[in-house]
């Protein structure tokens, strides 16, 4: 923590503007902040709270499998299994968002 503390500053130089630049923004971008002019902190949350599950869950994935009596034979294969079933996951999801999209046209 110390390490990406002390590379931080170094890094802030380059992508710190000096000069701040003036927004400008389309007529759909300003009609879509002024109806939600807090999504930035709910989509903050909202993305901590997903990160603190997965990590929780991540971390200690093989040792809840081996503490399952009926199951502990596929610890060392969880994180495949794992995979295997994020695959399908990927085009379910790209389906719904695409319905979901289709229906609010």
């Amino acid at each position: 923590m110390i390490i990406s503390i002390i590379l931080i500053i170094p890094v802030w130089s380059f992508i710190h503007d000096k000069e701040p630049k003036p927004i400008t923004q389309n007529a759909a971008s300003l009609s879509s902040s002024a109806e939600n002019p807090s999504i930035f902190g709910w989509l903050l949350v909202a993305y901590g709270l997903a990160g603190l599950g997965y990590i929780v869950s991540a971390t200690f994935l093989m040792a809840m499998v081996k503490q399952m009596p009926h199951m502990s034979i596929f610890a060392d294969f969880s994180w495949i299994i794992v995979g295997i079933a994020a695959v399908p996951s990927t085009v379910i999801w790209s389906w719904w968002a695409s319905k979901s999209v289709t229906s609010n046209h």
